[in-house]
């Protein structure tokens, strides 16, 4: 635990800015005694609850989150196994020296301590890892998201998650192949999942561009198909619009998606029409276009 720990103290200071910045710490304590609560995300959310900035608390129940001067969070929500979310105003607490309390959540704590079977959260190689098959208040959180969001240093939804302290999002992995299409995510329950590995600094194995990476495995391998369209037009001289399909499907040895789609350019002197397919690398299989112009009335 403590070599676990070790971890949180390096990422407590987080979302540094280049400019001025402010500072939010204080404390997050259990409603049954005041013990001090390790491993609690402390997220700072804007009034239309986007993310701002966010940390973990220390053995000592302890968080401190470094921001940018200039943005101004509103919400202040904390997350830990074993106890129920706060989610509060900001202007509730003081921006130094808060202190959160949360309410035990009932017959979900003793899943957690440290006399079960198997630990809820390990290192493995530097890397965090949730046992989420073997803790209960884990496995029952339903949905990927919430899921997700009960894990230390994770936050975010729908498909677009990042790790506390790493800036920007996080690469995604499902049974050891690299998501593609997150929305497949979206058909995943919490009961479908064996662990989540969390890595705040990935090695040479990435690319240089990854800020970091999460890892899920599932119980057993799930053929999973996610279709997705979007449509949308723009007029700024001319009229364009665009529609777009995508398909997505995993299974136990491949991962495949198809991207297509379509879009049209009104211009003063004739249109524009564009076709495209492409596959999950990025690359186009295959590119149709026609031009057909029509005479000015």
């Amino acid at each position: 635990m403590k070599h676990l720990l070790a971890i949180v103290l390096g990422c407590l200071l987080v979302q540094v800015g280049l400019t001025a910045q402010v500072r939010y710490s204080g404390r997050v304590v259990s409603s049954e005694d005041k013990t001090p609560l390790a491993l609690v995300n402390v997220i700072l959310l804007a009034r239309d609850s986007s993310f701002i900035a966010g940390g973990v608390t220390d053995e000592l129940g302890r968080y401190s989150i470094v921001m940018e001067e200039g943005k101004v969070p509103h919400w202040i929500r904390a997350t830990c196994v074993g106890y129920e979310s706060l989610l509060r105003p900001i202007s509730l607490y003081p921006q130094i020296g808060a202190e959160l309390i949360l309410a035990m959540h009932t017959g979900e704590l003793q899943d957690v301590t440290v006399r079960a079977k198997r630990k809820a959260f390990s290192l493995k190689d530097g890397a965090f890892v949730a046992n989420v098959s073997a803790v209960p208040s884990l496995r029952n959180s339903g949905s990927i998201d919430n899921l997700l969001n009960r894990i230390p240093f994770v936050q975010g939804s729908g498909g677009s998650y990042s790790v506390l302290g790493t800036g920007g999002e996080a690469t995604l992995y499902l049974d050891g192949q690299r998501v593609q299409d997150a929305s497949i995510l979206q058909h995943l329950r919490s009961q479908d999942i064996a662990s989540v590995e969390v890595i705040n600094t990935p090695g040479a194995q990435y690319k240089a561009s990854t800020k970091s990476v999460i890892k899920i495995q599932t119980i057993k391998k799930q053929d999973m198909t996610s279709l997705s369209a979007s449509q949308y037009a723009l007029l700024q001289n001319r009229l364009s619009t665009y529609t777009g399909v995508n398909v997505a499907h995993s299974s136990a040895r491949t991962y495949w998606t198809l991207n297509a789609g379509y879009s049209h350019t009104a211009m003063a002197s004739g249109n524009t029409d564009y076709y495209a397919l492409r596959n999950a690398g990025g690359g186009p299989v295959g590119d149709l276009q026609h031009l057909g112009y029509d005479q000015p009335k």
